[in-house]
């Protein structure tokens, strides 16, 4: 199986930025360690009072361990310190495999949970902001466009397609046309520790997973068709009857734009704009009927049941493939360029914690042994 490449950083820009930031934090987090270690070895050699001279280097060296324990914890989770064979280090390459199925388990289990996602979809009104983003020029020039690419191949081909097979294009394109909303939310969901490139794998999953379901709807005889089928059967015998008159509306406007452009290869501007003024009506219809935005509501929540989640396990599935498939070293320097400056925030934070317990160790070994 071929496997996608891994991504390597977005914009070169960006990595560029990323990597001169690391290497600063690096230099920084260093340079404490070396300041520590120049303290604890000056303290011995200069002729300072014996209290002054115990408590910096007692404050040096305890940061010195500090910094370097904290330097070698940061860099056994990407390689192996000074290249030694030291048992439990350059943990993101070797458990490379079980962080990926990790995170497609985690994702499976807590993002694509039905409970879950039938709490978030039920947050808010979804049939009102189709609504209103029906109504928007931008919205009704954007389905016109579409409507009218699919009514002049209708026209073309001299023969009334399945009204699945006109639809699933128009599908396609807004499925990738989301790709960038579905990366900023998962990248909202998953926080600021998790890597720029695993949201985009994530995002990335779920797309081509809708694609597959796309192409397979497409597919005459195939399983998810026909469950489609008999879906679609079972939810129009459900429509209420003020829905079905609306519809039957919008239907004859559209089939009498269709006929009176059947001689030409394609829709004329004209039509576009009659399509764009019905996707507006019907935004508005929508808007003034709660009975139509209850069905419809009722109607996505359904299709998470009854498609979403049943492709939960194939979702995970999938990118646990992806990852296996990535390349171990390359997947440690791109998670250290997202992390790592984060991460030498813990070395500084070492060598100054070590250089504290140094002092408050060298007081109290002071004050005992007054007192004794």
């Amino acid at each position: 199986m071929t496997h996608p490449a891994l991504p390597r950083s977005d914009v070169p820009d960006r990595a560029r930025d990323q990597r001169t930031k690391l290497r600063r934090a690096q230099l920084f987090a260093t340079g404490a360690v070396v300041v520590a270690a120049t303290a604890a070895v000056t303290a011995r050699l200069l002729p300072v009072p014996e209290f002054w001279q115990g408590l910096i280097a007692a404050a040096g060296e305890a940061g010195t361990v500090g910094g370097l324990a904290d330097w070698f914890a940061v860099t056994a989770l990407f390689r192996r310190p000074l290249g030694l064979p030291i048992p439990h280090t350059a943990l993101i390459p070797k458990r490379k495999d079980d962080i990926g199925r990790s995170l497609a388990r985690f994702v499976e289990t807590h993002f694509l949970d039905p409970g879950l996602l039938l709490a978030r979809v039920k947050q808010e009104d979804r049939a009102a902001q189709l609504a209103r983003w029906l109504c928007t020029d931008e919205a009704a020039d954007f389905v016109a466009r579409r409507l009218s690419e699919v009514m002049s191949a209708l026209v073309r081909a001299g023969t009334h397609l399945e009204a699945i097979d006109a639809v699933l294009p128009f599908l396609k394109d807004l499925n990738a046309d989301l790709h960038g909303v579905i990366t900023q939310e998962v990248g909202k969901r998953t926080g600021r520790f998790v890597p720029a490139f695993v949201d985009q794998r994530l995002a990335r999953a779920g797309t081509t997973v809708l694609d597959g379901l796309i192409e397979a709807l497409g597919t005459h005889g195939s399983p998810e068709r026909r469950a489609l089928d008999a879906w679609l059967r079972a939810r129009v015998a459900e429509i209420p009857e003020d829905i079905q008159d609306a519809a039957s509306v919008v239907w004859s406007q559209l089939k009498a734009q269709a006929h009176a452009q059947e001689n030409d290869q394609e829709t004329s501007p004209q039509t576009r704009d009659a399509l764009a003024r019905v996707v507006q009506r019907a935004g508005f219809a929508l808007g003034e009927s709660e009975q139509m935005r209850r069905w419809i509501n009722a109607g996505i929540e359904r299709i998470v049941v009854d498609y979403i989640v049943p492709w939960r396990a194939q979702i995970g599935n999938y990118m646990e493939d992806v990852v296996r498939g990535w390349d171990a070293r390359e997947v440690a320097r791109i998670v250290e360029l997202q992390v790592g400056r984060d991460l030498q925030f813990i070395r500084i934070n070492g060598t100054l914690i070590g250089a504290l317990i140094g002092v408050a160790l060298f007081l109290a070994g002071g004050l005992l042994g007054a007192r004794l």
